[in-house]
């Protein structure tokens, strides 16, 4: 909570205020992550950060419907608008999160703003900005290569982590347009998330029946083991690769189960992997399994400076993960294993590369080793701790599935 509150400005949260760069500024992803999180406080002041972290967001709207990746800051006020990113390619988790978040504040808090005409307008651009980003009308988003949180990660088209929290976004762009008594625009988002959630279902994990239909969908080219399945959901499906790769996205597959994705069975499928292949050691929780290594396929030259093995997104342990593992654990009511991993999360927040003995709440830390890495005094390490602690404390959890919702899904 202090973090948060140091990272407070007149115009919401800033993603690192000492990181420099672009973490001195407010950004889609990691400022709605914070502010889901801040609505799970009693602290009033961090409460309205968040509030103002998504106001200014949508404030700041594009006019083709895009929330900002980022909005520099300088002295408190706005410096500039950033709509790209790596490659000046956009984010468009930034959009998913968005609505996410502005569900969260109106379900958590009965914010009525949240409701309200103006805010109404922006959810419709965002949306219909998210429906043209589905091409082929085939139900999900076609992402580029640097469209999300993973920077310069070489994969694109359908990747799960985007669909996943499309997946999110659609039901809760549906709760808020049924609470503001627009059933009709609210319907189409609902019969939208049923497909997609099918669609991952029925490609994205990868059964004897999966892998054919993906071989034929997606023109596959590769040999697939014929005697294998796959117990997790793929990373991402590209058309005309002709190579796959079996690496286990360890956040994408955690949020398909947080998010309603995935049906009871796979989530204890998933929740095994993660164990057997320890990825939640020595912290919680390495993102990329195994990850790319030089020679590989599927390696590139600039990997060797941005992601190395075991860094950054190339199996790097993010606290921002660790915390959605600690909260599918709470929800899957495995409080004693929760608590555990929780205190672990906790042990790597107090990390730091300058000794100083303070918490360092960095963005990442190597994934063998345990080192701290990246910039530190990151909010969303922060947010994401908040997460963990209110699902296994409090029972409380934000911006996921409710129960409520899977009975009637």
């Amino acid at each position: 909570l202090e973090l948060l509150r140091r990272s407070l400005t007149p115009l919401g949260f800033l993603a690192a205020r000492d990181g420099g760069d672009n973490y001195h500024a407010v950004w889609g992803r990691d400022g709605s992550i914070c502010a889901s999180a801040a609505f799970l406080t009693d602290d009033e002041d961090v409460i309205e950060g968040g509030i103002k972290t998504l106001l200014t967001l949508a404030e700041h709207q594009a006019g083709n419907g895009q929330i900002p990746s980022y909005i520099l800051v300088a002295d408190d006020q706005v410096d500039e608008v950033v709509y790209g990113g790596k490659g000046n390619v956009t984010s468009i988790d930034a959009n998913l999160w968005f609505v996410i978040a502005c569900e969260t504040a109106y379900n958590e808090l009965g914010r009525r703003e949240f409701v309200a005409q103006n805010l109404l307008d922006v959810y419709h651009r965002t949306m219909e900005h998210l429906f043209c980003l589905d091409v082929d009308s085939c139900g999900l988003l076609e992402i580029p290569v640097g469209g999300d949180w993973s920077d310069i990660l070489n994969r694109s088209y359908h990747i799960l982590y985007d669909e996943v929290l499309w997946f999110r976004a659609l039901q809760c762009g549906y709760h808020l347009l049924m609470s503001a008594g627009n059933e009709q625009d609210a319907q189409r988002l609902y019969q939208r998330s049923l497909l997609v959630r099918r669609r991952l279902n029925e490609e994205f994990w990868w059964t004897r029946d999966a892998i054919e239909r993906a071989r034929e969908r997606y023109y596959i080219g590769n040999p697939i083991p014929d005697d294998q399945e796959f117990p997790y959901y793929q990373s991402y499906l590209q058309p005309f690769r002709q190579n796959w790769y079996q690496r286990f996205d360890a956040f994408a597959n955690t949020l398909a189960c947080l998010m309603g994705v995935a049906p009871d069975e796979r989530i204890e499928q998933v929740t095994e992997r993660i164990r057997d292949r320890a990825l939640h050691e020595p912290y919680p929780l390495r993102v990329l399994d195994p990850p790319v290594l030089p020679g590989e396929d599927d390696w590139l030259l600039t990997y060797q400076e941005k992601e190395p093995p075991y860094e950054y997104h190339n199996g790097g342990i993010w606290p921002l993960a660790g915390g959605f593992w600690v909260v599918l654990l709470a929800s899957m009511e495995r409080q004693e294993e929760a608590w555990r991993e929780l205190a672990r999360l906790a042990q790597s927040l107090q990390l730091t590369t300058d000794g100083s003995g303070a918490w360092g709440f960095h963005e990442y830390f190597h994934g063998e080793t345990g080192a701290p890495m990246g910039r530190k005094g990151q909010a969303w390490s922060a947010a994401a701790y908040i997460l963990g602690y209110q699902a296994v404390h409090d029972d409380r959890f934000a911006c996921f599935e409710r129960r409520e919702e899977k009975m009637r899904l």
